[in-house]
């Protein structure tokens, strides 16, 4: 131990607790599963520890979440002629106000244009919204990051979910997964 001063084993002790503290970060979330869709040719990657769940209705073909429920991930299709993007946030909180009774106090956060890794031309939309089966039955906040990109005259809705106030870094990386090949 002789001829080490001090001043190294300090550096020593904050390199590797700088290398655990990294390592714990990135932990699981740095282990992503492929999801493959060979049928219409798409890809999307998501955390390894989220479960793949029995489909939620025959319109989610593919739904997966952390053990809490929250966050999730879920992959739909909408068929048709589509000619812009601009009106989809404002049609899927029409959708949900709909389809869903117990939501409410939805809220655009952010719509923005992006180009997915593969190259495609994507719309992001973050949705604020009311969720009303939270826990004792009182209201749940919750926040939906949405990516929409189109692939032979259907929509792919790609969308992660979790609670409000929390990250939603997890979500953006979810959804911006998507890839056409």
């Amino acid at each position: 131990m002789r001829g080490f001063s001090k001043n190294f084993f300090i550096a020593l002790i904050m390199l590797t607790v700088l290398v655990l503290l990294s390592d714990c970060e990135t932990g699981t979330a740095s282990k992503a599963v492929l999801y493959v869709n060979k049928e219409h040719r798409f890809t999307v990657t998501y955390p390894k520890s989220w479960k793949k769940l029995k489909k939620i209705n025959p319109t989610v073909p593919f739904y997966v979440s952390a053990a809490a429920g929250l966050p999730c991930l879920g992959v739909y299709f909408v068929t048709g002629n589509f000619r812009n993007f601009e009106n989809l946030p404002k049609e899927t909180i029409e959708y949900w106000a709909n389809s869903y009774p117990n939501s409410s106090e939805h809220k655009i956060v952010s719509v923005n244009m992006i180009i997915l890794d593969c190259g495609t031309t994507a719309i992001e939309f973050i949705i604020e919204w009311c969720w009303g089966l939270g826990k004792g039955g009182e209201p749940l906040r919750i926040v939906t990051t949405t990516v929409v990109a189109e692939r032979d005259n259907m929509l792919v809705f790609v969308y992660s979910t979790n609670i409000a106030g929390k990250t939603i870094d997890i979500n953006k990386k979810v959804t911006r997964s998507l890839k056409f090949y």
